[in-house]
């Protein structure tokens, strides 16, 4: 199954994912590609051996270096390169879906083919949401349209503020 969920952002499409990844047991990555990975690991290689399963059951994605950054502490890596150590982490899972909000726009055009490929050619299920693409091809692709209107009206806003006295600060002594 592979599903692009379209839509502005506040449509409710990253709702619609977190509910079709709790159907099953799904690896996520988020616009904050960190909080895919454990946060429990040292270096680029123990992150991987985190995820690493006995049998595991999807080809490996390759869009990452492995020998290059083996010895990185993932954190200093780039949002791209999370992304991409992330979407190794899962191929080397034994995770039947992933789900990715946004975390593709991270990564140059080249990397983003790469991962789209990855992503397309599995036996897993992907379901995806990226705020530059289109549905890919061969991807089923589900809209989602905001009900809820975030208007903000400032003159109510301003009129609703009461005067209060700013607080005062004293510094003595300052060097």
């Amino acid at each position: 199954m592979r599903e692009f969920f379209a839509g502005a952002n506040f449509s409710g499409r990253s709702a619609a994912l977190m509910r079709r990844l709790q159907q099953r047991l799904s690896f996520f990555v988020g616009p904050y590609a960190e909080g895919a990975l454990s946060g429990l690991s040292s270096t680029v290689a123990d992150e991987i051996a985190i995820y690493r399963a006995p049998a595991p059951a999807h080809a490996e994605f390759s869009g990452l270096d492995v020998a290059a950054f083996a010895a990185r502490k993932p954190p200093t890596l780039s949002g791209g390169e999370q992304v991409l150590l992330a979407l190794h982490c899962f191929s080397r899972s034994d995770y039947t879906a992933i789900g990715i909000d946004t975390a593709l726009e991270q990564l140059d055009p080249a990397n983003r083919d790469r991962a789209l490929a990855y992503l397309a050619s599995g036996d897993f299920s992907a379901w995806l949401i990226d705020n530059r693409l289109e549905a890919p091809p061969g991807w089923s692709a589900q809209a989602y349209t905001s009900d809820t209107a975030f208007a903000c009206d400032l003159a109510a806003a301003v009129d609703k503020l009461k005067p209060s006295k700013a607080p005062a600060i004293a510094i003595d002594t300052l060097s």
